[in-house]
């Protein structure tokens, strides 16, 4: 018990789509209260198998989601993404799951053609299905305003719906190299030092760090909770450098 607040953990996994009552007693109750809830659609086992989810695609957009870090500041920077990170699913072999990351256009949930898809992804723990689990030391390029901000060390879990159309119950966490952010905030701040930007982001108690790809201590925490991606219908292309370099329309 937190306050108000009453906190249920289950002793055993509950199951998905199933209604269940809770019986509370407390203090100055004459009655046991009775509290019915539904589990959600997420944690069935998939249909067809977990190779079921061969080629899909799923745009998952981290503005949509609740910022709890940077507290004050993270749905601010939310609101700035243009994009939505992209998850292919590339190859399903037991426990791991194998995937394709890519950067959407802005603003809808087609693939980017003049960005190179992130064939490095490491694989994914899928050994607990249809929960999932990926961690990226190596970013990604998100646009805000027309710049590019990294995201490093990147961690992504969710659990997928049982028809495979969407995942759910996803997290992300990251790091954001405010020295790419800089630039956008050097009208508020009359400098594009990061130095500076950090000194304006502890004004609302947000901690600047050292960034494990740079070691500049210039990096925030984004954590972002309570996320969903539909599939887009769409299988990722793989694109290299050469691809797009050979591409009229990306030049």
């Amino acid at each position: 018990v937190d306050g108000d607040t009453l906190h249920f953990v289950p002793s055993a996994p509950l199951a998905s789509s199933t209604t269940y009552k809770a019986v509370l007693n407390y203090c100055g109750s004459p009655d046991p209260v009775e509290v019915e809830f539904t589990t959600s659609a997420l944690g069935g086992a998939i249909d067809g198998g977990n190779e079921a989810l061969l080629g899909k695609t799923y745009a998952l957009d981290l503005g949509s989601g609740n910022f709890v870090q940077p507290a004050g500041v993270g749905d601010l920077i939310g609101g700035l993404l243009e994009n939505n990170i992209l998850i292919g699913v590339t190859s399903v072999d037991g426990g791991q799951l194998v995937v394709r990351g890519a950067i959407s256009e802005a603003g809808n949930t087609n693939q980017d053609m003049c960005t190179e898809t992130l064939e490095d992804f490491p694989t994914a723990d899928f050994s607990d299905s249809p929960f999932f689990e990926i961690n990226a030391p190596s970013g990604i390029s998100l646009s805000i305003q027309d710049t590019d901000v990294s995201l490093d060390s990147i961690r992504v879990s969710g659990t997928f719906a049982q028809d495979g159309s969407y995942f759910g119950g996803a997290e992300v966490e990251a790091e954001l190299d405010v020295a790419k952010l800089a630039p956008l905030l050097a009208d508020l701040i009359e400098s594009d030092d990061p130095a500076e930007a950090c000194a304006l982001l502890l004004g609302f108690g947000v901690t600047c760090e050292e960034c494990s790809q740079t070691g500049e201590p210039y990096c925030i925490t984004l954590e972002v909770n309570q996320l969903s991606a539909l599939e887009t219908g769409a299988e990722l292309t793989q694109l290299t450098a050469e691809d797009i370099a050979a591409t009229e329309e990306c030049q």
